[in-house]
């Protein structure tokens, strides 16, 4: 959703972001952007090699579906 409250980052910020909190083990794969908020931009980001990359995430931040 589009919004004049949201503040969106490029994929070079989030890359940056990345870098600096997770170092070289910060190589990026994907960033997707999650939709629906109407005041937060949040973003989905997958690194390669991420030991967790293939765990389901202990809570689900989406709906079931149906809902």
């Amino acid at each position: 959703m589009k919004s004049k409250t949201k503040f969106r980052l490029s994929e070079t910020q989030i890359a940056k972001l990345v870098e600096v909190n997770f170092g070289d083990e910060g190589k990026l794969s994907s960033i997707h952007e999650l939709k629906g908020g109407m005041f937060n931009a949040a973003y989905l980001i997958q690194r390669t090699g991420d030991p967790y990359a293939d765990f389901p995430p202990a809570i689900s931040l989406l709906p079931a579906s149906g809902e």
